[in-house]
């Protein structure tokens, strides 16, 4: 009897300890599943108050003054250096404010690019109450004025009819539409119909005159340009349309900046998403690229092996290698299609362990019958 009292300790040690560990050790990676925090919630409390406000705010408007949560208050004996200071902290919250605007809310005209819109903001920075008291300065308020850009093939502001063009924008937002039911599916529909609809700017995004002399390069940065009119459009404009898309069909989206090198063109400025499938992994896509005229789509739903070749995630180019403001989701390292058809370790690692447990649980039950 001790003997068998033996025996089942050792396999219920089996069971619990090693079977487990078979699960654990035989499942894949979770490479790209990490969880992402919006750009949105990444911002400090008075940046969300502000980048709140904004987004908000109704196409009509031309003046947002935000009340700051906790007032801004630099102190120093040497008061030039604290001015400067105080100015760059504005400077560093209207930044980020406005690049979440642009990452996120393509909707919110305060957020298109300043192309598309003059933001008031003397010395580049928002009209503010900044108050000196002794060693101290303090701001407990900002506040943005804007002035809207000239439609597409004009050069008079006076035309310009914002609550029109956000209602158009909304318009051919609603208009796309596709039968698919698979998130994968849709990503494609979304990636094909944008190809077919929008011509690369050839001006780069530059203000202009065409070859049909209207001004084009206005709104090439934006959503509106993409989708609506002149269906003219840089990265930046192809990668907030498809983020719309991808809104309207409750897909997970987002946009980064970044720069990517060619052959070509060396390195460049640029602007791209990331999606979330179905197996709860994030995947790289590049509408613009995908406009190459060949049909053939070389960047749909990469993973970070093959992407991370040509793109580099975080970096602006200019006056040096800058640092992204802004977390982004991890992508997958695999590429979705190729992922897609390899067997799903995660399952199968579970499947062994319950079939090994199972094979015990009979063993254990013949070996006490022929025992008793």
């Amino acid at each position: 009897m001790k003997g068998s009292v033996r025996l089942m300790g050792v396999f219920l040690v089996f069971a619990v300890f090693v079977v487990p560990a078979i699960a654990i050790a035989t499942a894949a990676p979770s490479d790209g599943a990490v969880e992402f925090t919006s750009y949105e919630d990444q911002l400090n409390i008075n940046e969300r108050a502000a980048y709140d406000a904004i987004n908000l705010a109704r196409p009509d408007v031309r003046t947002i003054t935000v009340v700051l949560p906790l007032a801004l208050t630099v102190t120093s004996d040497n008061l030039v250096a604290a001015h400067d200071y105080m100015l760059n902290e504005i400077r560093t919250l209207h930044n980020n404010v406005f690049r979440a605007l642009r990452l996120s809310s393509p909707l919110a005209y305060w957020g298109w690019d300043a192309n598309s819109i003059n933001r008031d903001i003397p010395d580049g920075l928002p009209v503010s109450d900044l108050t000196q008291n002794g060693n101290q300065y303090t701001v407990t308020t900002l506040t943005w004025k804007i002035d809207p850009a000239p439609p597409p093939g004009t050069q008079s502001k006076e035309n310009t009819d914002v609550e029109k063009m956000i209602d158009d924008l909304k318009a051919a937002v609603d208009k796309f539409h596709t039968d698919s039911t698979t998130t994968r599916d849709k990503i494609w529909d979304i990636n094909n119909y944008l190809v077919n609809l929008i011509t690369y700017d050839p001006y780069g995004g530059v203000n202009v005159p065409g070859a049909d002399g209207k001004t084009e390069g206005v709104f090439s940065h934006d959503a509106y340009g993409a989708l609506v009119s002149p269906n003219v459009a840089v990265c930046d404009g192809y990668s907030e349309a498809f983020l719309l898309l991808c809104q309207k069909e409750n897909i997970e989206c987002v946009i980064v900046y970044g720069s990517t090198v060619s052959a070509v063109s060396g390195y460049t400025n640029h602007a791209w998403n990331y999606v979330k499938l179905d197996n709860d992994k994030w995947y790289a896509i590049d509408v613009t690229w995908n406009d190459n005229g060949k049909g053939d789509n070389p960047y749909f739903l990469k993973g970070g092996d093959t992407f991370f070749t040509t793109h580099n995630q975080g970096v602006f180019l200019g006056d040096g290698l800058k640092p992204y403001q802004f977390n982004s989701p991890v992508i997958s390292t695999d590429d979705y299609d190729k992922a897609s058809v390899e067997p799903n370790y995660d399952l199968f690692g579970w499947i062994a362990a319950a079939v090994i447990v199972i094979i015990i649980a009979v063993s254990l039950y013949v070996y006490s019958k022929e025992n008793k």
